[in-house]
């Protein structure tokens, strides 16, 4: 199931298979994959956020739809393809690009599932427009596939948390010099309630980011000189009143916290006395696994 654009252009404009090309070629996360020699996909896969889609560009097919559209434009071979039943951010990132592809080359949009549009509309669709569709079709999907197929929900808030993080860790790397660890999310298998987490070792200096739980691992010696590791998946709320006085609240839109690396004995013994929770009714699920949805 997706949501599908279909592209055109008025018939006195041009638009060619090298011109197009060139375009992807420039644009980051593209991959440019030739399936023949009029056939082209270009599909977008964005390895810090995990957002994909496609674009189909093929001058051999014809537009076959029982749709009359206005006569002054001209199907121009092009389709644009983002799967349904993913976290809303997929639309916030993806629909400036697909704007960009319209302004570049005179383009204009018919939404096939415009809720509010008629069905034959062709025009220059804004990212706001764009994105307002998607979210709302997307809901829609959602809504009816829960019903004979059971989702895995978590709030806009922890998922647009996570885009935004996503987007600014090199930035926030750089800025602070500091380990920024990736935020990951978590099911519990018993009531498949949705969690965010990220793994803290051994009091690295990091980056500390708004998260459910801080999976933690701590090293302990063991029989005969022997490193063991323990692992626990602690509420965030309970690490951050236990480190409170070591952390600093970082200047930046996104709610985070600095812990600089030390080896002060003091410190050293609250993270070991940080409560062991067994964590086995837990489990990391993948970000095209989760919806952004209220079911």
């Amino acid at each position: 199931m997706s949501f599908d654009l279909i592209f055109f252009k008025n018939k006195n404009s041009k638009i060619t298979l090298d011109n197009v090309v060139s375009f992807f070629t420039k644009q980051k996360n593209f991959t440019i994959k030739p399936l023949d020699v009029d056939l082209y996909q270009f599909v977008y896969k964005n390895n810090e956020t995990s957002v994909s889609f496609s674009i189909i560009y093929n001058e051999k097919n014809e537009l076959f739809t029982d749709i009359s559209f206005d006569d002054a434009y001209e199907f121009c071979y092009t389709y644009f393809s983002i799967n349904y039943l993913r976290p809303s951010f997929y639309a916030l990132e993806a629909m400036p690009i697909i704007e960009n592809l319209s302004k570049t080359f005179d383009l204009y949009i018919n939404d096939i599932q415009s809720l509010t549009e008629e069905k034959n509309t062709i025009k220059l669709y804004t990212t706001e427009e764009l994105i307002d569709s998607y979210i709302k079709n997307n809901e829609l999907t959602c809504i009816e596939f829960n019903k004979q197929y059971p989702l895995l929900s978590t709030t806009k808030e922890k998922s647009n948390y996570y885009y935004f993080y996503s987007l600014e860790k090199k930035k926030l790397n750089q800025i602070f010099n500091i380990d920024v660890p990736d935020i990951s999310f978590i099911k519990n298998i018993n009531n498949q309630s949705i969690y965010t987490v990220f793994s803290w070792d051994n009091l690295k200096g990091s980056l500390i980011p708004k998260c459910d739980y801080v999976f933690i691992t701590r090293t302990y010696k063991g029989f005969l000189g022997l490193k063991k590791h323990k692992t626990s998946l602690i509420p965030f709320d309970e690490v951050i009143d236990i480190f409170s006085d070591m952390l600093e609240k970082i200047d930046h839109e996104l709610d985070c916290y600095l812990f600089h690396s030390t080896d002060d004995e003091k410190t050293n013994q609250r993270f070991y006395e940080l409560p062991e929770y067994d964590h086995d009714e837990f489990e990391v699920i993948n970000l095209d696994e989760i919806v952004d949805v209220n079911l």
